[in-house]
């Protein structure tokens, strides 16, 4: 495990044990094991961002991780009421408080069988924790010129950001609604969900060709709105955290020009079949990539948080999918400035965190 992970660890650990409540007395303080599930470079390609004073870098980690607390009690008729301290204390806790701290998420998974006397007064409550690590430079050191995310970008230009936004009320003027005219189920439904900080999209909108080899992905937009300080952008890394509800299709849209002439990355997952593909519609047309890049084996698993990293420069495109590479492809079709943007396709539960965006 790499150190920065290691250390993604020890900070989970030190933010649950801060938020779980003293025991009567110290050696009824709960117990805590955590164990990763799954560790993911955040950012890109762990590379979040520039920190000034000290100079340097600020890496991160995304981890998923099961956390174990051994709740105990001076007796077992006073377990049931520590139980439901711990589980409050957590469960409870006011989100932006845990945002702060770097939870994304935390689910009670299970609680553990009660004891019977005169058995130790000891019962384990199990959390799924999604926790975001950030380290920031303690001293000032190098700042990369280029973002490593397995493949070379950049060229040596300097990068500059042009949005970083993380969703909640007041996010869904920053963007335009496109249906497309072929699609059924229109108008969409775009909406801000403040409480869980996350923009929505509840409408069936689609079309009656479900192939994934067919080009054919009619769908809805929500497209980034330009602006003086985030113009049309050509070569880019743009970075989503999204997450479906249910079946269908979510995605996102780069150089858009209008609802006719845009790329996509789509990944679709329902009852009958699962693809992942980046495509095209220009002169009003859908089409595959000159160099195609489809995968009809894997979609999304439902209700599961997905960080998605798409990358273009000049013809070449890349999606990264949780810091795994899973399509590439080129095309020449729209080589100009556009903007960039989310897609649902087929899909009444599209969730989308945040987007943030760099210009190469």
């Amino acid at each position: 495990m790499d150190p920065i992970s290691v250390e993604a660890l020890s900070s989970l650990s030190d933010v649950l044990a801060e938020l779980l409540p003293p025991g009567a007395n110290p050696s009824l303080n709960p117990g805590l094991e955590l164990y990763p599930l799954r560790i993911t470079p955040t950012g890109l390609g762990g590379f979040v961002g520039l920190h000034h004073g000290p100079e340097g870098e600020i890496l991160g980690r995304r981890l998923e991780a099961s956390a174990r607390v051994a709740v105990k009690a001076a007796n077992v008729d006073k377990l049931g009421e520590a139980v439901t301290a711990v589980t409050s204390a957590l469960l409870a806790a006011d989100r932006t408080v845990l945002r702060s701290k770097g939870i994304l998420r935390l689910d009670l998974d299970s609680i553990g069988p009660k004891p019977e006397p005169p058995g130790p007064a000891e019962r384990e409550v199990q959390f799924k924790i999604l926790y975001e690590f950030l380290k920031r430079p303690t001293e000032a050191g190098d700042v990369i010129q280029r973002i490593p995310i397995d493949f070379e970008l950049g060229r040596g230009n300097p990068m500059r950001t042009l949005a970083d936004l993380r969703f909640g009320a007041g996010s869904l003027p920053l963007f335009e609604v496109f249906d497309d005219p072929g699609a059924t189920g229109r108008p969409s439904d775009w909406r801000e969900n403040a409480a869980e900080e996350r923009i929505e999209q509840l409408a069936n909108v689609s079309s009656a060709v479900r192939v994934p080899e067919n080009p054919r992905k009619e769908g809805t937009w929500l497209v980034l709105r330009t602006a003086p300080s985030r113009p049309p952008v050509r070569d880019f890394l743009l970075r989503t955290t999204l997450r479906s509800g249910g079946a269908g299709g979510i995605g996102l849209a780069f150089r858009w020009q209008d609802v006719d002439n845009f790329y996509f990355f789509l990944m679709h997952t329902d009852a009958e079949r699962t693809y992942r593909v980046l495509g095209k519609k220009v002169g009003g047309a859908f089409a595959a990539l000159e160099t195609p890049a489809l995968d009809n084996t894997r979609g999304f698993e439902t209700g599961r948080l997905y960080d998605v990293k798409l990358s273009a420069e000049g013809p070449a495109f890349a999606v990264h999918l949780d810091g795994e590479r899973i399509l590439e492809g080129e095309d020449s079709s729209l080589p100009g400035p556009g903007r960039v943007g989310l897609m649902s396709r087929n899909n009444q539960q599209a969730f989308f965190y945040r987007v943030s965006l760099v210009q190469l």
